[in-house]
């Protein structure tokens, strides 16, 4: 602060020429003292630090009363950066600033100020870098469950239960029921069916079918070929059929002319026998040729079928062909597994006895749950 002085004139009279050298003398005094005012304030100012340039040790002195000691970064925009040794890199408005003090630096001063300007580099790298991986986390999305979590092996089973039922109550009340379940299990090398179907008319109070049936056939792949062997048993049960139980075994090989997801083409040729248990008839060798598929339109629609040609080795004559077809039409809109099927059965005899018939053909439509 630059103080100001104010010289009054002196009271009393003194003679001209001394006047005038007082007077000198008087106009002297007040340059020198302005002069020193100045150079004192200008020290000041200098020793407070307001000139300090960027790079020097400085102290801050807040409003607040608070002290802050660091290297001066820069000194502009209204604002002092520097770096503390504990705080790291930080900016203080200017208005909030008292005064700045310069520190004079000695050689291991300069080396503390080095040693504490890379420390609070260093830390506010750190800190830098803290917030960078958190933020990197915080932004990363979290794992779902479905890929932490190992995904279920899917089973090799695949299941179907059927049902159909018409009927009609008049003059002449009938009614036909059809149940029907399928079960498969495939492995890479290996491919298990179960067929399974119970069918019964009524008409008039008189039952005019009344028939079951139950297959089993199983394939084992032959290594990495498209070949196969297969083993197959049959029981069926006839209440209007002269031979009422039948029982029948078979084996052979087959081929794959068609394996994927989307259809399936095999063919099977074997030999086997068949016995007719309340017959008198003996056992009867057989030979069997058979086609069988399925083909998948889409995800919703397929259809399945066989033909099997079954003939008696000394007679060829005597013959037996089996066929079957099925359309199936999924509904998950209305339940998932629900479907809605419907075909045929029909089985042909060259040779028949008594009440039989040639064909004994059966068309069913209704509803199929798949599990």
């Amino acid at each position: 602060m630059t103080r100001m002085y104010t010289l009054q004139p002196l009271k009393h009279d003194l003679p001209g020429d001394q006047k005038v050298n007082n007077s000198y003398k008087g106009l002297l005094a007040v340059i020198l003292i302005s002069f020193s005012c100045s150079h004192i304030a200008q020290a000041h100012q200098e020793q407070s630090g307001q000139a300090a340039d960027s790079g020097q040790m400085v102290v801050l002195k807040l409003v607040s009363g608070d002290r802050l000691t660091g290297k001066l970064v820069s000194s502009d925009d209204g604002s002092y950066t520097l770096v503390h040794s504990i705080l790291g890199k930080i900016t203080i408005p200017s208005k909030d600033v008292e005064s700045v003090l310069q520190l004079a630096k000695s050689p291991d001063d300069a080396g503390d100020e080095k040693k504490s300007a890379e420390s609070a580099s260093d830390e506010n790298d750190g800190s830098k870098s803290s917030e960078s991986d958190k933020s990197g986390e915080s932004g990363k999305t979290a794992p779902s469950s479905a890929a932490t979590e190992p995904e279920k092996p899917k089973s090799p089973w695949t299941s179907s239960f059927s049902l159909s039922f018409t009927g009609s109550w008049s003059n002449s009340n009938s009614m036909t029921l059809r149940l029907g379940f399928k079960t498969q299990r495939k492995t890479e090398s290996t491919l298990l069916s179960i067929n399974t179907s119970y069918y019964y008319n009524q008409s008039s109070g008189e039952t005019k079918n009344n028939d079951f049936l139950f297959d089993i056939i199983n394939q084992w792949t032959i290594g990495k070929s498209k070949w196969f062997v297969f083993a197959q048993g049959r029981y069926q049960y006839n209440e209007f059929e002269a031979w009422e139980h039948r029982v029948e075994g078979y084996g052979g090989v087959g081929y794959y002319f068609i394996n994927n997801d989307k259809a399936l083409l095999e063919a099977r040729a074997g030999m086997g026998a068949s016995k007719e248990l309340s017959g008198k008839q003996q056992l009867q060798p057989n030979a069997l040729a058979g086609l069988s598929g399925n083909w998948n339109f889409d995800k919703i629609q397929s259809i399945n079928g066989s033909i099997t040609f079954l003939s008696d080795v000394a007679d060829l004559s005597q013959y037996r062909v089996l066929a079957n077809g099925e359309y199936v039409l999924k509904l998950p809109s209305l339940m998932d597994g629900l479907a809605f099927n419907a075909g045929f059965n029909n089985e042909y005899q060259s040779t028949v006895t008594g009440s039989s018939t040639h064909n004994d053909l059966k068309i069913y439509a209704g509803i199929q749950l798949q599990f």
